[in-house]
């Protein structure tokens, strides 16, 4: 099976743990992943980007060996062998489990927590490497947040778990929620959330200016920089509202979002 036709599985996906079998492992992906690793056994999250496709992959898995205690585990969280119960998605040789409960998961928001963590982990350009053709405006915060990493080091002792650790969060939290717009279909929110978060952060890096931690070249740079960043952000969310539904991935390389 390609990642095309596993892609269009999970995206028709509502309620379902699809399990394929590759080799001697059992694989699940997107939605599935989300549900096998978040209600039944926590797994690994593995991210990939497809460049072909423009498509970025979650999918974790688990050798063949031990299906039959994840069948069990299943079978305690509502979720029945789909021989079981009628509908759903039908795919040859693999194993789908599916569940008449709402478990309240959402697929953009666990991305996003994902990303954040790797973000986090393994770093901003590890967490931008997984990602589709970015938005300019994605690519412009990356380039803030490694400017200012370096400045947030160097605050004095008392400050650095304080201050500059609510700076680096807030920059992170913006990177996470530029990334998911990418990836969204209504991103309306997404950006409003965003564009409020910037305005969180010009406050706070105006303390360290105002307290001396940063010169005031560095706070106009900064500034001039973060207001570029809202007024993109602002555009983007302006474009949202006008396109109900705005196909991903389309303002690349077009100076605009």
């Amino acid at each position: 099976m390609t990642i095309k036709e596993i892609l269009e599985i999970e995206n028709n996906n509502n309620d379902s743990i699809v399990l394929l079998k590759e080799g001697m492992f059992f694989r699940a992906y997107n939605q599935s992943a989300m549900r096998l690793s978040t209600q039944i056994k926590k797994f690994k999250i593995n991210v990939k980007l497809i460049k072909y496709l423009q498509k970025t992959i979650f999918y974790c898995g688990f050798p063949q060996s031990i299906l039959p205690q994840i069948k069990d585990m299943c079978l305690a969280k509502s979720y029945q062998p789909m021989d079981h119960r009628v509908g759903g998605p039908s795919v040859a040789g693999a194993v789908i489990f599916a569940s008449d409960v709402s478990h309240g998961l959402n697929f953009d928001s666990w991305t996003k927590e994902i990303l954040k963590e790797i973000a986090v982990t393994g770093g901003v350009k590890k967490a931008k490497q997984l990602t589709p053709s970015v938005t300019p405006v994605v690519e412009k915060h990356y380039d803030l947040i490694m400017w200012f990493l370096p400045k947030l080091a160097n605050f004095p002792k008392d400050q650095r778990f304080l201050l500059a650790d609510r700076i680096e969060g807030m920059l992170l939290d913006i990177l996470g929620m530029l990334i998911e717009a990418v990836f969204a279909n209504e991103r309306e929110e997404i950006l409003k959330k965003a564009n409020l978060k910037i305005d969180q952060l010009r406050y706070l890096v105006r303390i360290t200016k105002d307290m001396k931690y940063i010169s005031l070249s560095q706070y106009d740079f900064f500034s001039l920089k973060i207001i570029e960043i809202g007024r993109m952000v602002g555009g983007w969310k302006k474009a949202a509202i006008e396109k109900t539904r705005e196909p991903a991935f389309t303002d690349v390389g077009s100076g605009k979002v």
